[in-house]
C-alpha cells in the first residue's frame, strides 16, 4: 500500500481497472480524480494527472463513480452528475457534450447511491428501486439503441449496489 499525498478527510473512493482513474470523495464535498483516464474521465483538462487534484465546478458531492470513459458525481441533494464520453448515452443526455462539461442526469433527482460500468450508469433512488442509463445491452431486452435516460430496472428493496465493466450487483433488503 502506498499513501497518496493530497488526500486528506476522504469519505469515499471510485476506481476502474480498465481507465485507471481514480475519483476520492473528500469531506467538505468536493472530488479529487487522478490516474489514466480516457474521454475527460478525469473531469479535468490535466492529460494523465499522476496526482489528486480538485475536479473544477462540482460541489456538494457526497460519492462519485468511474467507468471506462466517463465519469459520475452523486451531489448530497440528490441529483447526478456526469461527464465524459458519451457515445452510449452513459451521460444521461442525448446529445454529446465536451468531455469536461459536468451534465445533469434528468430524471434523478432522489439517488443516494451512483456506479459506473464500461459505458453505463445506475442509481440507487430513495424508493429503494435502480434505474440505469447508457448501454443497451446492459439495460437489458427491448431497447434498440442507447439510453439516454433513466430506465427503471424492475428491482425493490435495494440496499446497495455495485458495478463492474459490463454488469451491476444488488444487495437486496431481504
Amino acid at each position: 500500500p502506498v499513501t497518496l499525498p493530497g488526500i486528506s478527510g476522504a469519505t469515499q473512493i471510485s476506481v476502474h481497472s480498465e481507465a485507471t482513474v481514480a475519483l476520492a470523495t473528500l469531506a467538505d464535498g468536493s472530488l479529487l480524480s487522478w490516474g489514466q483516464g480516457g474521454s475527460g474521465s478525469f473531469g479535468r483538462p490535466t492529460p494523465f494527472p499522476p496526482m489528486p487534484g480538485l475536479i473544477p465546478g462540482l460541489s456538494g458531492v457526497s460519492a462519485g463513480a468511474v467507468g471506462l470513459t466517463h465519469a459520475c458525481s452523486l451531489l448530497s441533494d440528490g441529483q447526478v452528475i456526469c461527464w465524459g464520453d458519451n457515445l452510449a448515452k452513459q451521460l444521461g443526455t442525448p446529445t454529446p457534450s465536451s468531455p469536461y462539461n459536468k451534465v445533469p442526469v434528468v430524471g434523478i433527482s432522489t439517488a443516494v447511491a451512483v456506479v459506473a460500468g464500461d459505458s453505463f450508469s445506475c442509481a440507487l433512488l430513495q424508493d429503494k428501486t435502480v434505474s440505469c442509463w447508457g448501454y443497451r445491452d446492459m439495460l437489458g431486452p427491448g431497447l434498440t439503441e442507447d439510453s439516454p435516460s433513466p430506465v427503471p430496472m424492475g428491482l425493490a428493496g435495494v440496499k446497495t449496489l455495485s458495478a463492474g465493466d459490463e454488469f451491476v450487483c444488488a444487495v437486496l433488503e431481504n
